[in-house]
C-alpha cells in the first residue's frame, strides 16, 4: 500500500509534532473504510458492497497486518478492519456509524482537531472558521480523490 511506503519515507524526516504515525493511521483507515464526502460514498468497500466473499476481506486484513509488521508501524496505531467496515456499510444500525467517517457532518471543532493532530498545523487555532474549512477541504479532498466513487445510494 502506498500509505505504508509514505509512512516509511516520512518517519525518516524531521517530525517535531510527531504527526507521522497519526497521519499514517488516518490515511490507512480512510483507505480501509472509505468515507462519505460531499454526499457520495467513497472507497472500494462502498463500491463493492454487494460482494459476499468474506475470505477476501479476511485476507485483506491479514495483508494490512503484514504491512504493519514489514514497515515497523508503532503498536499504538489502531487500524480498522475491512471485515468490520464491510458490516458497518451493509448492516447499518439505527444510529449513523462512526466507524465510517462522514466528512459532511463533521463540525468545525472536529475539523480543527484533525488539522492540528494529523497535519501539525498549530496555526489553525487562530484561523477563522472559513479558513479552517478551506484547509480541511483541500487536505481531505486530496486524500478522498484517490478513493473509488459509488454512484449509487449511500446505504
Amino acid at each position: 500500500m502506498r500509505k505504508f511506503t509514505r509512512y516509511k519515507k516520512d518517519r525518516n524526516t524531521d517530525d517535531p509534532e510527531g504527526t507521522v504515525p497519526a497521519r499514517c493511521e488516518w490515511y490507512v483507515n480512510l483507505t480501509i473504510t472509505g468515507c462519505i464526502y460531499k454526499g457520495m460514498a467513497r472507497g472500494w468497500l462502498h463500491y463493492f458492497r454487494q460482494m459476499n466473499d468474506y475470505t477476501l476481506l479476511k485476507k485483506l486484513d491479514s495483508t494490512v497486518a503484514s504491512f504493519v509488521r514489514r514497515f515497523n508501524v508503532p503498536a499504538r496505531i489502531e487500524l480498522k478492519s475491512f471485515m468490520r467496515a464491510y458490516w458497518a456499510i451493509n448492516k447499518p444500525g439505527p444510529m449513523p456509524s462512526k466507524y465510517i467517517p462522514n466528512f459532511d457532518t463533521m463540525n468545525i471543532e472536529v475539523k480543527r482537531t484533525i488539522l492540528i493532530d494529523l497535519f501539525g498545523f498549530s496555526v489553525i487555532g487562530s484561523m477563522t472558521d472559513e479558513g479552517v474549512i478551506a484547509k480541511f477541504e483541500d487536505l481531505v479532498g486530496e486524500a478522498v480523490s484517490e478513493l473509488e466513487k459509488d454512484v449509487g445510494s449511500l446505504y
